[in-house]
């Protein structure tokens, strides 16, 4: 059975490794969420494969080199920050 690749979106270069949103978090030690946020977002690089998100190693660096001065925002921070603006 062939795999579903959105072809146009998943980089040429075969060599690259990849990762999943869960192997990301675990790096990252963060939620999972936080790297299906930043995805969704578009503030970090992937690709589907089927309906998984793939990330690159190259996508992966460029986050972390731009994110330096600016780390994730968590759910429950956000949650927060709109408690407060509705009040």
């Amino acid at each position: 059975m062939d795999c579903l690749i959105d072809r146009a979106a998943a980089p040429k270069d075969h060599t690259t490794d990849y990762y999943t949103p869960t192997e990301l978090a675990k790096k990252w030690r963060c939620s999972r969420d936080v790297v299906y946020d930043l995805l969704t977002t578009g503030k970090l690089k992937g690709f589907k494969l089927g309906h998984s998100w793939r990330i690159s190693e190259e996508a992966r660096l460029e986050y972390e080199q731009s994110a330096v001065a600016q780390p994730p925002v968590s759910r429950t921070h956000r949650a927060e920050k709109t408690a407060l603006k509705i009040h």
